[in-house]
């Protein structure tokens, strides 16, 4: 869709789409706008609508204001369009190499919620290892993450900021790992189109993939045989490659860093990216 002001027609046309989908015989489609032009256009485009011009003496403050700096504008923002602006930060890598860590420590910097991994959770729940799950399992994991991370998103009960440990896609890297040969091709082909699915409905703003620099730790639910550093490896270039659409938002963090400055190196280089990618800082 061209950008405004010459996207007018396709932009009518698609709310129009919308209004038939979603509501039963309306009678009446009335829009609220703070420009003289939009008034001037949506008469124009839409004629059967009503157009109300908003006086800013109620509301001092600018689509275009919000659009350019929602986070300083937050409270502006009405509940059901928060989850559009809302900046949303994933980290990922292979097992015990700091994820967790490093959310926590950056949703305590920035005052922000985060979304933690499912899996130890639902692992603990049901006192299940890595390398016990099953087809049913992974379906709760797909599907249960989304759940968990899409409702801190749409609570609101943050300003615009939150961070999650942990995606569809690191699920779908121990799916290939574990499963690949070991389910039947119906199943596997099931799961994978639920990857694709849970996948093509996320939005990240900014993605962080930790190398394996850390040590493995046994907390009694990994899998010791993905300890070794060609296993770590592969696990990282697999989720790499599966990440690739999305390399334009991606950071390595880890890079130049040994195990003593690991995890204060992807502290201190996690608060750099985000102030330069999403223009935050504290």
């Amino acid at each position: 869709m061209p950008a405004y002001p010459e996207g007018w027609v396709p932009w009518v046309n698609r709310v129009k789409e919308l209004i038939a989908k979603n509501t039963d015989d309306p009678e009446k489609i009335t829009f609220y706008v703070g420009e003289p032009e939009y008034v001037t256009e949506l008469n124009r485009y839409y004629p059967q609508a009503q157009v109300e011009l908003i006086e800013r003496s109620i509301i001092n403050i600018s689509a275009t204001e919000i659009r350019d700096n929602p986070m300083e504008n937050w409270r502006f923002i009405t509940k059901p369009f928060r989850r559009h602006f809302t900046r949303k930060v994933l980290v990922v890598g292979s097992a015990s190499g700091g994820k967790t860590t490093l959310v926590k420590d950056l949703a305590r910097t920035y005052n922000a919620p985060c979304s933690l991994e499912y899996a130890r959770e639902y692992q603990e729940k049901y006192n299940v290892r890595d390398d016990e799950l099953d087809t049913n399992d992974y379906i709760h994991l797909l599907t249960d993450q989304y759940a968990q991370t899409s409702d801190i998103i749409d609570k609101g009960q943050h300003s615009g900021l939150i961070f999650a440990d942990t995606n569809s896609t690191v699920t779908k890297v121990y799916i290939d790992y574990y499963l690949k040969e070991n389910i039947s091709q119906e199943e596997f082909d099931m799961l994978d189109r639920l990857y694709q699915v849970t996948q093509a409905r996320e939005k990240w703003d900014l993605i962080f993939v930790i190398l394996p620099k850390s040590n493995y730790v046994d907390d009694g639910f990994r899998d010791m045989t993905m300890a070794d550093n060609q296993t770590r490896d592969w696990f990282t270039k697999h989720l790499l490659n599966l990440l690739s659409p999305f390399k334009d938002k991606i950071v390595i963090l880890g890079e130049n860093s040994n195990s003593d400055s690991f995890f204060a190196d992807n502290y201190h280089n996690a608060k750099k990216a985000i102030k330069e990618r999403l223009h935050i800082e504290i």
